[in-house]
C-alpha cells in the first residue's frame, strides 16, 4: 500500500522512470551480443592444423607430438589424427600428409580459451607458415543446430583470370587488408606445391621423339594411364597401367623412352621441371569462385571493418569484395522474429478488445510488455548472456505470464468501477484482491527457473538465457502490474462516469436506500 501511495503522490516521476526504462531497453539491445544460439561452455575442441609446407608424414607426427607435450599439464585427454585418414563413413576427411587433426580435452572449461591462445601463439612463433582452425567436437546438438559460419566473411573474387599470378595478387591484397586492420589477424593462405614438367621441342627433334610418346610414358610412370574399366553391377573398377610409387625425381631419372630409331633415350634429357604454388582449397558460391577472409568481430565493428576492406579492394582493383557471415544471418533472424512478435501483439490486442469491450483498455495491458523487456535485457546483461533464440523464447513466455496478471487486475478494477465503487477505492480494492495471486505467479516462475542458473551442462547452458529473461522481466513486470498499471487505469478512467453507479445507505429502520446518481431526482 505504501508503494502505491508513493506512485500516486509522484505521478510525474513515475512516468519519467517508465520513459527511462523504455529508453534503456533500446540502449541494452544495442550493447547485447546477438547470436543464433547461446554460448555453451566447452572443455574440448578439435584443432585443425595445416603446416602449409611440403613435409613428410613423419615430420608431421613429430611436430604434432611436440605441440601436445607443450600443453600436457592443462590437457586431460588428447588424440591425434595425422595425415590422410581412411575412414569409410567420413566423407569430409580430405586431409593431406601436411595436415593434422588434434582432439584436446582440458581439465576445466575455464582453461580452454587460454590453452587455445597458447597453442596459436606457439605455432605462430615456431611454425609461422602454419594455419590453425578450431572446430567444435561433433555431438547431436552441434550436428543439428551448429553452424561453422564466421561472424564476418569477406569474399574476394578476382576481377580477371590471373592464371599462375593469382596467388601472388591475392597475397598482396591480403597484406594491404591486414595493414588496414592490424587489430584483426587474417589467416594465411593455404597453399599446395606442384611441379610442372616442360618438354624441350629442340631436344625432341634432336632425339626423334614425339611429344605424345613422352606424355604417354609419363602417365604410365605416374599410374595415370587407365587402360579400361571392369564393370561389376553398379561398380566400376579402373585398370591402370603403371609401376610402383616413387619420388618424382626418382621416376624421372629411371625413366627411358624408345625413339623412332629404336634407341633408349632418358626422359630426364627431354624434360625440365619448375615449382609452383596454388590454392589448396577452392571455394565457390553463387557468384563463382572466391577466397574467404574471415573476421572474428562483434556486431558493432561490422560496418567499420567492411568499409575498410571494401576500400582496400576498390583501390587495388584486383578483386571484388562481397560480405556474408553469421552477423547478417542473425540480423535477418531478429527482423523475422520482430515481425512475428508484432503480429502476435496485434492478435492479442483484438482478443482483448473483444474481452474488455473497449479499444483503450487493451493498450493499457500491452503497454507493460516493452517495459518488462528492459528487465529481461538487464538480467541478460548482468548474467553475461545475450539475445538469442532461447532468450527470445523467454521473453515470449514472460509476455504471456505477465499479461495474464495485468488482464486479471484491469478486469477487476473495471468491474468494481462499473458496479459503482469510487475510482480510487476500486483501484485499491482490486490491488488487494489480486496481490497474492500476482505474487504467487511471480514467485512460482522465478523459483522454478532459479536452479538453472546454478547448474552446469549442455541443457543448463541452453536454458540459462531463457531463465534470465523470464526472471528479470517477471521481477520488473510484477512492480509494473502492482503500481504502474493502476496509475494508467486511473488516468484512463479519470473524469468518466460508469454506466451504473450505486451507493448504499443504511437507514435507522434497517431499510436500505439505493441512490443512483446517474438518474435525475425530481
Amino acid at each position: 500500500m505504501s508503494g502505491f501511495r508513493f506512485v500516486m503522490r509522484n505521478q510525474i516521476l513515475s512516468f519519467v522512470i517508465v520513459g527511462l526504462l523504455l529508453a534503456g531497453s533500446f540502449f541494452l539491445y544495442g550493447t547485447l551480443d546477438k547470436t543464433r544460439l547461446p554460448v555453451i561452455d566447452r572443455d574440448e575442441l578439435l584443432l585443425s592444423i595445416d603446416w602449409n609446407e611440403h613435409i613428410h608424414i613423419s615430420e608431421n607426427k613429430q611436430r604434432t607430438v611436440e605441440l601436445i607435450s607443450y600443453f600436457d599439464k592443462s590437457l586431460g585427454q588428447s588424440t591425434c589424427m595425422i595425415g590422410e585418414q581412411q575412414f569409410v563413413m567420413d566423407k569430409n576427411s580430405v586431409a593431406s600428409s601436411s595436415e593434422a587433426l588434434v582432439y584436446m580435452k582440458v581439465k576445466h572449461p575455464s582453461m580452454l580459451d587460454s590453452t587455445l591462445l597458447a597453442a596459436e601463439s606457439y605455432l605462430r612463433k615456431k611454425f609461422p607458415k602454419s594455419i590453425v582452425q578450431q572446430r567444435e567436437v561433433d555431438n547431436i546438438f552441434n550436428m543439428i543446430f551448429s553452424s561453422e559460419e564466421k561472424p564476418l566473411t569477406a569474399r574476394l573474387k578476382a576481377v580477371n583470370d590471373y592464371g599462375p599470378n593469382y596467388v601472388s595478387h591475392l597475397q598482396k591484397t591480403l597484406q594491404k587488408i591486414q595493414a588496414a586492420l592490424p587489430e584483426y589477424p587474417i589467416e594465411k593462405v593455404p597453399l599446395t606445391e606442384y611441379t610442372i614438367l616442360h618438354t624441350d621441342p629442340a631436344k625432341l627433334m634432336l632425339y626423334d621423339v614425339s611429344f605424345d610418346e613422352v606424355y604417354s610414358r609419363l602417365k604410365t610412370a605416374f599410374n595415370e594411364n587407365q587402360v579400361f574399366l571392369i564393370s561389376d553391377n553398379q561398380d566400376f573398377v579402373p585398370v591402370v597401367l603403371g609401376s610402383k610409387t616413387l619420388d618424382l625425381m626418382a621416376v624421372i631419372n629411371e625413366l627411358f623412352i624408345r625413339n623412332r630409331k629404336n634407341e633408349m633415350i632418358p626422359v630426364r634429357d627431354l624434360v625440365s621441371e619448375t615449382k609452383g604454388e596454388d590454392l589448396k582449397v577452392i571455394v565457390a558460391g553463387k557468384e563463382g569462385e572466391y577466397f574467404p577472409v574471415n573476421f572474428e568481430i562483434s556486431d558493432k565493428a561490422v560496418s567499420d571493418v567492411s568499409e575498410k576492406v571494401a576500400g582496400v579492394v576498390r583501390n587495388d582493383r584486383l578483386f571484388e569484395a562481397g560480405f556474408s557471415g553469421s552477423i547478417f544471418s542473425n540480423r535477418t533472424m531478429m527482423k523475422e522474429l520482430s515481425v512475428i512478435l508484432l503480429i502476435s501483439l496485434a492478435l492479442l490486442y483484438f482478443i482483448l478488445t473483444s474481452q474488455f469491450e473497449s479499444l483503450t483498455l487493451p493498450l493499457l495491458v500491452l503497454l507493460e510488455i516493452p517495459i518488462d523487456i528492459f528487465g529481461a535485457f538487464l538480467a541478460l546483461k548482468i548474467g553475461g548472456s545475450g539475445i538469442n533464440l532461447m532468450s527470445l523464447i523467454g521473453i515470449v513466455v514472460m509476455s504471456g505470464i505477465v499479461i495474464n496478471d495485468s488482464i486479471l487486475k484491469v478486469e477487476t478494477m473495471n468491474q468494481l468501477y462499473k458496479q459503482g465503487m469510487p475510482l480510487m477505492r476500486a483501484i485499491v480494492e482490486a490491488g488487494h484482491r489480486r496481490l497474492l495471486s500476482i505474487l504467487m505467479t511471480t514467485l512460482t516462475a522465478i523459483l522454478a527457473l532459479l536452479p538453472i542458473l546454478f547448474t552446469s551442462g549442455l541443457g543448463a547452458d541452453l536454458q540459462k538465457p531463457l531463465a534470465l529473461a523470464v526472471i528479470g522481466s517477471m521481477i520488473l513486470g510484477t512492480l509494473v502490474s502492482l503500481y504502474f498499471v493502476p496509475l494508467c487505469f486511473y488516468y484512463l478512467k479519470k473524469g468518466s462516469n460508469p454506466k451504473s453507479q450505486t451507493i448504499k445507505l443504511n437507514s435507522n429502520n434497517g431499510v436500505t436506500t439505493i441512490l443512483n446518481p446517474s438518474k435525475k431526482r425530481n
